[in-house]
């Protein structure tokens, strides 16, 4: 079912991102999950082919769902469909115009990843896009996004002097399906870090960081440096935290606000040192406050789209659960 609405969608000229718990699983943060999840650009014509796509695959409406227009997808609703498949079960599908916390369409649809499924070729959305639309009032969602981080940070086809241009402003390029392996973060180009430079010569103020055991030096350009805080910043789990600066020692030069505790415990990791309880309850405690305002933020959003939808319900508005498309 799930290659036959893809197929569809290509064929109909869908404009769309996947998105959530299957985009989570292409990028190895997730084993498993229930439902497709997918953002479509939210333009009149690209919905009119959408609904077409629909109508072929003989989808059907789910719970809670408004009508299916160009206006309540632009005011953030979620439409909810059942995809019959062959052996009599159904695939749910949930669609949003303008999911939670999302750049727009067009900006996301630029730094998204064309990857390589059972499906045949999925535009995917970006990890730092993902990350945003996980921060949701489930606390399982923040396990999966410091595993998307680490998954992101430990990518080999990238150099770390260039991840962040390339990773939040980058192009649409296809990768190979499951995940990249791990690379060693401290072997920089020199041929790309100078091609750097004359780009931007800004970054000729950059720090050096000695890895241990090796020994070597990598100079932290000021896109690295950005690069780690985002990494750190997303990272809610010690044992996670840990395990990234085992991987990528570099990260721990970053610093901001509410982050001297995880300096401090980056710190007594590269050093071969215990943190100790004491350190490991503050950074846990820090990460812990940051959980608090997201999920805080998330249920703030929610409030008038959920105070429309009971509106809706109440004129009879929405649409008939198992009505055809």
């Amino acid at each position: 079912m799930i290659r036959n609405f893809f197929r569809q969608l290509k064929a109909d000229k869908v404009r769309y991102l996947l998105i959530s718990g299957q985009a989570t699983v292409l990028y190895g943060a997730a084993t498993f999950s229930e439902d497709l999840d997918i953002w479509l650009c939210p333009q009149h014509a690209n919905l009119q082919r959408f609904v077409k796509a629909l109508r072929t695959l003989r989808a059907q409406y789910y719970k809670l769902t408004p009508p299916l227009t160009l206006s309540y997808l632009r005011k953030r609703h979620g439409f909810h469909f059942t995809l019959p498949a062959e052996d009599g079960t159904d695939w749910y599908l949930d669609v949003m115009g303008v999911p939670p916390r999302s750049p727009a369409f067009n900006v996301a649809w630029r730094r998204s990843t064309l990857i390589r499924t059972p499906w045949g070729m999925v535009p995917v959305v970006s990890v730092p896009d993902l990350v945003e639309l996980k921060k949701t009032q489930r606390l399982e969602d923040y396990a999966v996004i410091s595993r998307l981080v680490l998954a992101l940070m430990n990518r080999s086809d990238l150099k770390p002097s260039h991840r962040l241009a390339r990773i939040f402003h980058g192009l649409r390029s296809p990768v190979k399906y499951p995940l990249w392996p791990q690379h060693d973060a401290t072997k920089v180009s020199a041929r790309r870090e100078s091609a750097l430079l004359k780009v931007n010569p800004e970054h000729e103020r950059r720090k050096s960081f000695t890895s241990k055991p090796a020994g070597r030096t990598l100079h932290i350009t000021r896109e690295m440096f950005g690069l780690a805080r985002w990494a750190v910043q997303n990272i809610f789990s010690p044992a996670l935290l840990t395990e990234l600066i085992q991987q990528q020692p570099w990260v721990a030069t970053c610093q901001g606000r509410g982050m001297a505790g995880i300096r401090a415990f980056g710190s007594k990791i590269i050093n071969g040192e215990e943190p100790g309880p004491g350190l490991e309850q503050r950074v846990e405690r820090e990460m812990q406050a940051c959980m608090a305002k997201y999920q805080a933020a998330d249920r703030l959003y929610w409030r008038r789209i959920i105070a429309e939808l009971k509106s809706l319900r109440a004129q009879g508005r929405l649409m008939p659960e198992g009505g055809k498309v």
